[in-house]
């Protein structure tokens, strides 16, 4: 009988669709760097962004489809001596967040 009821557990799980995110960013606009910076930055901010994704419930994070052209993720507070990759973690939060709060309301 235990194994029915495992069997069918099973099943059930695999039916499941498993939630998929996908994050193409375009175009990353920041101001008042270095251009040389930007790789660092860039790098910094995908990896960054990737680890948060990893880490979240996706089906409570993200409960509806959103398309989003455009997402402005708000401006953020850093020293003037902050480094790149502080500066790439910290603009993941804010894309997150701004993701986060898109995804709950729909866009």
């Amino acid at each position: 009988m235990m194994r029915r009821e495992r069997r069918a557990a099973n099943l059930l799980r695999l039916k499941e669709a498993s939630p998929r995110v996908e994050v193409t960013v375009d175009e990353l606009v920041l101001h008042g760097f270095q251009s040389s910076e930007r790789h660092a930055i860039g790098d910094a901010f995908q990896q960054e962004l990737e680890r948060i994704l990893a880490e979240v419930d996706l089906r409570s994070t993200f409960r509806r489809d959103a398309d989003l052209p455009r997402l402005e993720a708000g401006r953020i507070s850093l020293s003037q001596r902050s480094r790149p990759a502080v500066v790439g973690n910290r603009v993941a939060h804010a894309v997150f967040d701004s993701l986060n709060s898109s995804g709950r309301e729909g866009g």
